[in-house]
């Protein structure tokens, strides 16, 4: 089975491409997802889960895509799957946790400014996200809406015991006794990690600016190029008796 990791916090696509750039490969998001489910064409594949949840778009996203992946995808939380990370954790067709894994659950959240009436337009898409969620875990656990809304409502966590009996959850990992050592001990300050955005169009610009310093740095190297051979050409020259 092919192995995908969803580590670190959830965010989206460009933001997601812009920090790979510089090396920072912590973050999960939907275009990378899409990419990795594409080279495992139709294989089985297990989702490593450790994340601290975050937007909610790039997680419904991310969840849609693994739903609709032809392979079975089986979920091995072996950190936290916390907010938006357990939405992507209930896309898989079976989920297993470590023993020190935690998953959480709570309402969605966000915030606005203007007048009354985009505070009350912002408060209904809440709400409607919030249903949203609840039909997810609804048909994971075949629990009620209204236990499901209770259990988010109190911003619920779970070990790995209570989310089996609480049907978020199917069954624990299992390791080789060589392997039995668990280091993956959840890191609560995980869930205070900002999460980064950027702008409309920084990444464009940002690649257009790194394409203009390869272009500088090519005609450099060709001027230097250059140099070279016409000293070498006069040193030849030199040698034998030309000018």
């Amino acid at each position: 089975m092919k192995k995908i990791n969803i580590k670190g916090p959830i965010i989206d696509s460009q933001t997601g491409e812009f920090m790979s750039l510089f090396g920072a490969d912590s973050y999960a998001y939907p275009s990378r997802l899409a990419k990795e489910l594409t080279e495992a064409n139709g294989e089985d594949i297990v989702l490593e889960i450790n994340s601290p949840g975050g937007y909610t778009s790039s997680g419904a996203e991310m969840y849609t895509a693994l739903k609709e992946y032809s392979g079975k995808v089986e979920a091995h939380v072996v950190g936290e799957a916390d907010s938006a990370g357990s939405l992507i954790a209930m896309s898989a067709d079976k989920v297993l946790m470590s023993p020190m894994a935690l998953m959480m659950i709570h309402r969605a959240s966000g915030g606005n400014q203007g007048t009354a009436t985009d505070m009350n337009s912002t408060a209904q898409a809440l709400n409607e996200l919030d249903q949203n969620i609840v039909n997810v875990y609804v048909a994971k656990t075949g629990k009620s809406e209204s236990d499901i809304y209770d259990l988010m409502q109190k911003t619920t966590w779970m070990n790995a015991k209570t989310a089996i009996q609480e049907g978020f959850a199917d069954g624990l990992m299992e390791f080789n006794d060589k392997n039995s050592n668990e280091s993956n001990a959840p890191a609560f300050v995980n869930a205070a990690v900002p999460i980064p955005h950027l702008q409309d169009n920084m990444l464009e610009e940002f690649k257009q600016f790194m394409q203009s310093r390869q272009k500088t740095n090519d005609v450099n190297k060709t001027t230097e190029d250059n140099k070279k051979t016409e000293l070498i050409n006069h040193k030849l020259g030199l040698l034998f008796g030309g000018i």
